[in-house]
């Protein structure tokens, strides 16, 4: 009789944790029974605009974080800050509980504006025809197209050593709807009056460093890191261009183009 009782326990043991291990597995372990959490984009101080929309992630998962749709004059955008560390736009982020990210803003000193939010009386040529738009305080070119887009400008020369001398840097906000069809693009400061001759270039767009996420795309470039064609000067600048390449119907952005240092 004591044999059959230690088998019938033995089997109810082996029953008992076979049921909790299925338990478990169906709802996916402690992690995947909890409620999905929340990740929100705020402002941050003295900014406006839309921001991008909130998140719903499972607890542990990882989460791309968004471009920077807000605008703050006179300040560029510096990361994503969640109170103890500062990330920046397109980074992966491990999700542990509700989160928000804050847009950091530093001020842009001794500016040069190329294309400022305030852009329509500006000279610039785009193919195909850009049209003008505005978004709260933020105002840009946009083109929707399924091949090249080129923005250039050029409307006299402008003196840049300064900007050489003094570690200067490019920023340019660039949206995209869609990057996956963009398959590369380049920044050009030239002193030929044209592309391609005695130019710096700064990209390739799209990948590295340069890559492009679905949305607003800050970049602020270090006027060393453009690479050299020819025999350009900085005393004597007259063209600029930016030009994506995509493979596929895209809508694309252009603000907020300027040196700074």
């Amino acid at each position: 009789m004591k044999k059959i009782i230690s088998v019938s326990v033995a089997a109810m043991v082996i029953i008992a944790a076979c049921m909790l291990f299925l338990g478990c597995a169906s709802t996916g372990g402690t992690t995947g029974s909890r409620e999905p959490v929340m990740v929100t984009y705020l402002a941050g101080e003295g900014a406006s605009g839309e921001g991008p929309d909130a998140v719903s992630a499972a607890v542990g998962s990882r989460i791309v974080l968004a471009g920077n749709p807000f605008f703050r004059r006179g300040y560029y955008f510096n990361g994503w800050s969640d109170g103890s560390r500062t990330y920046r736009q397109g980074d992966s982020v491990r999700i542990n509980a509700d989160m928000q990210f804050t847009a950091q803003w530093a001020q842009a000193t001794n500016v040069r504006m190329l294309l400022s939010p305030d852009a329509e009386d500006m000279t610039w040529e785009t193919i195909p025809q850009a049209e003008f738009l505005t978004e709260g305080e933020r105002g840009y070119y946009e083109i929707t197209h399924n091949d090249d887009l080129v923005f250039v400008w050029r409307d006299g020369t402008m003196d840049l050593s300064e900007f050489a001398r003094n570690s200067g840097r490019l920023h340019l906000s660039v949206y995209v709807d869609n990057p996956g069809p963009i398959t590369g693009g380049q920044f050009e400061i030239t002193s030929s009056g044209t592309a391609d001759i005695d130019e710096w270039t700064f990209g390739e767009f799209g990948s590295g460093q340069y890559r492009l996420i679905q949305g607003w795309n800050t970049f602020v470039i270090p006027l060393s890191e453009a690479h050299r064609l020819g025999n350009p000067n900085w005393a004597q600048i007259d063209f600029f261009r930016f030009y994506l390449n995509p493979v596929a119907r895209v809508t694309v952005r252009v603000s907020d183009v300027y040196l700074f240092y």
